[in-house]
């Protein structure tokens, strides 16, 4: 890829060139201006490159000093962090050990410029794909003369350094989080949406998340060019104008009816014009169905019980059947007895006469 970060990171460009103000001082006119505020580079592996910072100084004259931070990005709201070269841990696109000039310290008159050369050197064994830093120019305080009542400021600014290696993987860009409940009583519907990059450049984000069902549909826009890292997770957030408290959290449906509702991510992809898409979906069951049911529930155990109770306290049409036999074999039997006394007596009346 080539150019990428020129074009992904407009924003991020602006938002990273600052001045570091380590304390205020009587010497507050003293600035530090600094050109260009990027280089956007390409190159192979074990390259060397030779750039040149040009170093202002407006009012007074400084002493300035260069130095070499990582530029990496908080894992809360994403804004770049500079990482210094003694900071135990860095980011895996790091340029630490890249950065060297002619000498550490240089001296730059009043309403003038100095001109630092800049050498860069890629490591023969990087791995392709685009590495970033920062060449940090920093003024160093004069001497003392006051017997300490002056505290001088120190004021740093920077120049990021993108260098784009032959080899990368293009970008991967993958929704790793978008969470929705199942089922919710009611409205508004709070969801979070993080993507990730398993790809070795970086990109940005931009798009929509709707949210459709039972006559509604609304949607709210995220935050234009939401840059992605390789291995560095980002929570994207709401544009200004539909954000709320919580810009990382993203809130639809206020008032809802019973049913089922869609809520659709769809994500535009920088510089790849590749489009990511997600649904989720969501019962909404508000705390009267809840009530109406269990009433419901109830109502039918209830029913269910007393059926049970008036079937098990009929008599069985068996045992009648068996008590109405009964009765007809008692019957039977009396009648042959009496058949047969009749019998025997017709047979004594005969003996005798």
């Amino acid at each position: 890829m080539r150019r990428i970060v020129a074009l992904a990171f407009p924003a991020l460009l602006a938002a990273c060139v600052f001045s570091f103000v380590a304390a205020s001082t009587a010497h507050a006119d003293q600035k530090l201006q600094l050109s260009p505020l990027i280089l956007d580079l390409n190159a192979s592996a074990g390259d060397v490159l030779d750039e040149t910072i040009t170093v202002a100084a407006p009012d007074d004259a400084i002493d300035v000093e260069i130095g070499h931070a990582d530029l990496g990005f908080d894992t809360d709201d994403y804004a770049p962090v500079l990482i210094p070269d003694d900071a135990k841990n860095t980011t895996s696109f790091s340029t630490r050990g890249w950065f060297s000039t002619p000498k550490q310290r240089y001296h730059v008159p009043a309403g003038a410029t100095v001109d630092i050369p800049l050498t860069i050197t890629v490591p023969p064994n990087t791995p392709g794909g685009t590495h970033m830093g920062a060449a940090l120019v920093r003024t160093i305080p004069g001497g003392d003369d006051t017997g300490g009542a002056v505290v001088h400021t120190v004021a740093q600014a920077t120049t990021l350094v993108f260098v784009a290696v032959d080899g990368g993987d293009p970008p991967k860009p993958r929704i790793k989080e978008f969470d929705v409940p199942s089922r919710a009583s009611g409205g508004p519907i709070r969801t979070t949406l993080v993507v990730e990059n398993e790809g070795d450049e970086y990109f940005s984000v931009s798009g929509t998340v709707r949210f459709t069902g039972r006559g509604v549909d609304e949607s709210v826009a995220l935050r234009d060019d939401q840059r992605v890292v390789p291995g560095q997770p980002r929570q994207l957030q709401v544009a200004d104008d539909d954000a709320g408290d919580d810009p990382g959290e993203i809130e639809l449906g206020r008032h809802l009816k019973f049913g089922r509702y869609t809520i659709t991510a769809r994500l535009k992809i920088d510089p790849t014009g590749t489009t990511l898409i997600a649904k989720r979906h969501i019962w909404i069951v508000p705390t009267w169905v809840w009530f109406v049911g269990a009433a419901l529930v109830v109502g039918l155990l209830a029913l269910i019980a007393w059926l049970l109770r008036r079937w098990m306290n009929q008599p069985r049409a068996s045992d009648a059947d068996a008590d109405a036999d009964a009765d007809d074999d008692e019957e039977s039997e009396e009648s042959d007895d009496s058949e047969d006394s009749e019998d025997e007596y017709s047979f004594d009346e005969d003996l005798l006469s």
